[in-house]
Parts: C-alpha cells; sequence; structure tokens
C-alpha cells in the first residue's frame, strides 16, 4: 500500500515549500528531481520514494515522521496568511461566478467566527508557473496538448521574447523547442524559458483554459490535420496527372472527387496556385 492510499501529502508538502520560500523549480532542483515530478507530489499524482522523501525531509529542515504526521496550521499569522491567500487566488480562476459567490458568502460566515483570515496577496508568476505544470503534469494527452501549447505560443510570441531566446530560429524550430521542453522536463533551465514563453504569450487563464479543456482544443488541433492532409492529396493528385502534350488523358479517376469539401479545397488551392503564378 502506497503513502497516498493513506494520507495524502501533497498539500503538507506545498504548505511547507511555501513556509520556505521556495518554487516548484527551486525545490525540484535542490533535490535532482524533474519539476513536472515534484509538481506530481505536490497534486498527490505520485508518491516520493523512500530516499526522495529523505532529500524532500532533509531540504524543508524536518523529519520525514513531520511530512506524514503533522497538519502544520498551527504557523505564524504572517505565514498563515500567506498561505491561506495563495490558496484562495489559486481558486479565482477556476470557477463561475456563482460558485465563487457562494464560496464567498461561506467565506463571510468562516471570518465571523474567526475561523478563516483572507489576504489579498495575489499569485506571482512563478506560482502562476507551477499551477499550470501541475495541471500539465496530470493531464493524460501531455503531447497534444503540448503541441497547442507551444504552436500557438510560437505564432503569437512577441519581438521581446524571440530575440531574448530565440534569434535567429524559425517558426519550426521553436515550437520543437516549447514542446520537446514540455515533455521531457529533465533540463529545468528549458523547461523554465517554455513556461516562461507561454504564460508572457498566452496570459495564464488562456493558458490554463488550453490544458483543462483539452478536449475541445484537442479537436481543433486534429481537425487542422485533415485539412493539411487533404491539401497535400491535391497536391499530389495535380502532379500525378498524366500530361497532355503525349496525347494521353487526363485522369480523373480519384476517390475523392465526390467529396464537396475536398472538391471546394481543390478549387481554392488551383485559384491560389494561379494567382501566384503566372501563366504562359
Amino acid at each position: 500500500m502506497g503513502i497516498n492510499e493513506i494520507i495524502k501529502i501533497g498539500d503538507r508538502l506545498k504548505t511547507l515549500r511555501l513556509s520556505k520560500g521556495l518554487t516548484q523549480a527551486q525545490v525540484a532542483e535542490k533535490i535532482g528531481i524533474p519539476r513536472t515530478t515534484y509538481a506530481n507530489y505536490e497534486s498527490d499524482k505520485r508518491e516520493p520514494k523512500i530516499d526522495i522523501l529523505n532529500k524532500i525531509a532533509a531540504e524543508f529542515d524536518v523529519t520525514i515522521d513531520d511530512i506524514l504526521t503533522k497538519s502544520f496550521i498551527h504557523k505564524e499569522d504572517n505565514d498563515r496568511l500567506y498561505i491561506l491567500s495563495l490558496k484562495i487566488a489559486e481558486l479565482i480562476p477556476f470557477y463561475s461566478f456563482e460558485e465563487i459567490e457562494k464560496a464567498t458568502e461561506l467565506s463571510k460566515e468562516l471570518i465571523e467566527k474567526k475561523q478563516l483570515v483572507i489576504s489579498e496577496n495575489k499569485l506571482n508568476r512563478n506560482e502562476k508557473i507551477d499551477i499550470l505544470i501541475g495541471y500539465f503534469s496530470a493531464c493524460e494527452y501531455q503531447t497534444e496538448v503540448a503541441s497547442i501549447l507551444a504552436m500557438k505560443t510560437t505564432y503569437n510570441m512577441s519581438s521581446d521574447l524571440y530575440g531574448k531566446y530565440f534569434e535567429p530560429c524559425v517558426n519550426n524550430q521553436i515550437m520543437d523547442f516549447i514542446e520537446n521542453a514540455l515533455l521531457s522536463s529533465d533540463d529545468i533551465k528549458n523547461e523554465d524559458i517554455a513556461w516562461e514563453c507561454i504564460l508572457d504569450t498566452l496570459g495564464f487563464e488562456y493558458a490554463y483554459d488550453i490544458i483543462e479543456n483539452n478536449l475541445y482544443y484537442r479537436r481543433s488541433y486534429l481537425s487542422s490535420f485533415s485539412i493539411i492532409e487533404q491539401v497535400s492529396d491535391i497536391v499530389l493528385e495535380e502532379f500525378a496527372k498524366m500530361p497532355d502534350r503525349f496525347g494521353n488523358k487526363i485522369q480523373t479517376n480519384n476517390y475523392l472527387s465526390g467529396n464537396t469539401l475536398y472538391n471546394q479545397n481543390k478549387r481554392n488551392f488551383l485559384t491560389s496556385i494561379n494567382e501566384i503564378i503566372p501563366s504562359k
């Protein structure tokens, strides 16, 4: 039986990390594991082996027993305010207005009973990236989501970001870099660059929306490939036609010839070709 089947330690790890003022990336680097792996520990998606747990405990200056048995809720007031504010701020982008309103009313009741104190602190940059990485690492379709994030980031990137990290790369090279950095997670420096570019280009809410609602985005993403394949078929069909200068008939019995969308794409494609290729 694993640790997470007995007790969820992710929230305790997060509380300890925040009390030390560390980011997920910093903890991961200090104990020598990928950032996404540590993110999975805090979200209870994976459980650390005993040697890793020893390293985490040493880094936080506690014992393994402390992690497994203590709740760490009896902190100094300033620490409690900071931790509570982070937890509340994490939830704000993820719920409907009605849910937030109900939660606010409940919070008021708890405040009146002196059971809850809310800070106005907002998520900082590293905390936003930590949240995105945590959700991405738990995503079932990481490859497709990484491609979508990389594509949208590359084609909407500011000239400042391009000049800082990617000059003189072309789009395909930038997309490959971002996608590989998200999926490999063994190079923290490259992973940080990729997430920085995603956060700066797409913004926190949009990047989170892509990860959380990946089914919608994956459908659009995969449908684009069917169009590309149709255009490819059109190009190959045009090239494969027998030349009429030898008296041969042009072949027209293509299996796609009865497809309305295909024929429309073909007409559009041929029209665009005729516009850019001078007539003889």
